[in-house]
């Protein structure tokens, strides 16, 4: 019998990727700025000059493209990556807050438990969990 996975448990997705596979050239070039300034704060405003978009027209455009508002799409992004950098036990959270764009750490924690539903600490354990087992797995 197949279990359904907590939405915790399943691998980074690259949303970025997302905006690639669009094929669209406003997406595409905010795509690039986003990877260059994923450390940053991401405003709508900001998202819309990149484009070269009326801020207004930039909400719905990305909404109609991607199916999702702009600031949903950017939170995800920005949970994605802290997860993929939880998986690495040396990078402190404090330093996956700040990667992402957050300035402190409790903001950082209540936002990743909103989105992810479990604490940074709590989804590292389970990472250390997983790669345990999987270390410990025969091959095949």
């Amino acid at each position: 019998m197949e279990t359904t996975k907590p939405r915790w448990a399943h691998e980074p997705r690259d949303l970025l990727r997302e905006l690639d596979l669009t094929q669209n050239p406003r997406l595409a070039r905010l795509a690039g700025y986003v990877r260059s300034h994923l450390d940053q704060r991401l405003p709508l405003s900001t998202a819309a000059a990149v484009v070269g978009l009326e801020r207004t027209y930039f909400s719905k455009y990305f909404r109609d493209v991607m199916d999702r508002s702009f600031s949903e799409w950017n939170g995800a992004l920005r949970m994605e990556v802290a997860k993929s950098m939880l998986w690495r036990r040396h990078v402190t959270i404090l330093t996956v807050a700040l990667t992402v764009g957050y300035r402190d750490l409790t903001t950082f924690e209540r936002a990743f438990k909103r989105h992810i539903g479990l604490s940074p600490r709590g989804y590292r354990k389970h990472c250390i969990v997983l790669q345990r087992e999987q270390a410990q797995a025969p091959a095949r």
